[in-house]
């Protein structure tokens, strides 16, 4: 394996797992499996992806609400207000 392939394994892990949560949508998969929901139903298809996009938009929501607010605290507060 070379230095390309590497760097897209790496790539392409980043980008399925960490920013796009596969391993939540397979935890919550299994979750639901062990209350004895069939995943492959409607309904169950339906739950999953009700919980994992509900989660998974609550946690980007709240990652980019903490980065805007810590490059905030870099301006003080004189420099943010606007006056007319």
């Amino acid at each position: 394996m070379n230095g390309a392939d590497t760097v897209k394994n790496g790539w392409m892990f980043f980008q399925n797992e960490i920013v796009g949560m596969q391993w939540l949508n397979r935890l919550i998969g299994l979750g639901l499996q062990q209350t004895g929901l069939d995943i492959t139903s409607r309904i169950g298809g339906s739950l999953q992806f009700f919980l994992y996009d509900t989660v998974k938009i609550v946690v980007l929501l709240t990652v980019l609400i903490f980065i805007i607010s810590y490059i905030q605290s870099y301006f003080p507060p004189e420099k943010r207000c606007w006056k007319s």
